[in-house]
């Protein structure tokens, strides 16, 4: 889980300030707005069930500060997540 300390292994000090900020506003982007500890949530949902490394993350989380797109598809459009692993994602958000 992400926290206001040191960034999780592998996330650069700058994505985690972005992430941090991301979190503050409760946002992934568009439309799309969750509770900033569901954005944590999120955040593991990606690393641990869909094995999606830090380092995507980290490239989704940069870009998404100059884009207007949710986070979950920059994931994708930039070929870092299939599709199904997307329609995954918004499954979970539904429930999240």
């Amino acid at each position: 889980m992400l926290s206001h300390g040191s960034p999780p292994k592998g996330l650069s000090t700058e994505t985690h300030q972005l992430t941090q900020t991301r979190q503050n506003r409760a946002e992934l982007g568009g439309d799309l707005q969750v509770a900033p500890s569901t954005y944590s949530k999120f955040i593991q949902f990606l690393t641990d069930e869909l094995a999606v490394s830090m380092s995507s993350i980290d490239f989704a989380v940069r870009h998404r500060e100059n884009s207007c797109d949710p986070l979950p598809m920059i994931l994708w459009q930039y070929g870092l997540i299939s599709l199904e692993q997307l329609d995954r994602i918004f499954d979970w958000l539904e429930t999240a």
